[in-house]
């Protein structure tokens, strides 16, 4: 087995994996597109605030769009077979996702807390 190879499992197994990474797929899919959806066409969505959830959906959406796909056959088949650019987008998109989410989510709270505590009386 080379590094490029996940180890065998047994068929169940691999039914459960692949169960569960198609249906939080689909979820996150549906879920981030609508919250975009809703936020394109309803001009009042367009807060400070809601932009902060609209840019964690576009960052949820750009994973779950390009990396779950290809983790997820990864884990299916066993192996990576896109070669080594794909390899390089999905890992970059990997890391910018795992750091835009808590740096927005951040920012979200800073936002909360100085619209709560510093509001003009």
């Amino acid at each position: 087995m080379s590094n490029l190879e996940l180890p065998s499992r047994s068929l169940p197994v691999l039914l459960i994996e692949a169960s569960i990474c198609v249906a939080l797929n689909i979820t996150s899919i549906t879920g981030n597109s609508l919250v975009c959806m809703a936020a394109y066409r309803n001009p009042n969505l367009r807060s400070t605030t809601n932009l902060y959830i609209i840019a964690l959906a576009v960052s949820d959406l750009l994973c779950a769009t390009i990396e779950m796909p290809l983790a997820s056959t990864t884990l299916i088949i066993g192996r990576w077979d896109f070669g080594d650019a794909v390899c390089q987008i999905q890992g970059f998109i990997d890391v910018f996702s795992t750091y835009a989410t808590p740096a927005t989510l951040g920012l979200t709270a800073v936002n909360r807390y100085l619209k709560i505590v510093k509001t003009n009386h």
